[in-house]
């Protein structure tokens, strides 16, 4: 599984927290997500994996809100997702939504 994080340009830094890129078999999936108080929008561009006990995957494209407890996801077989971590300033200019 390869995990890549970048920054942004200093234009969007006070939007962007990271950029980031999840590639290759789908057996870390069921490593936990921890809640880390950001919004993000995540794009599954493979197989698309469902959380632990659901049987219906994530949608192709999704806004991630904030989380209050550890999420897993089910392994599936590839893994191919890309995304945009906001900061919290960020997430509200760009999305047009309230954080609640």
């Amino acid at each position: 599984m390869r995990y890549q994080e970048w920054f942004p340009s200093a234009d969007l830094a006070p939007y962007v927290h990271r950029f980031w890129e999840l590639e290759g078999a789908g057996t870390a999936l069921a490593e936990p997500i921890f809640p880390d108080g950001r919004v993000e929008i995540v794009m599954h561009l493979a197989d698309r994996p469902a959380p632990t006990g659901e049987t219906t995957p994530q949608p192709d494209i999704l806004v991630a809100g904030q989380i209050t407890t550890a999420l897993r996801l089910q392994p599936v077989a590839r893994v191919h997702a890309v995304g945009v971590r906001f900061t919290p300033t960020g997430a509200r200019a760009w999305l047009a939504l309230p954080l609640h």
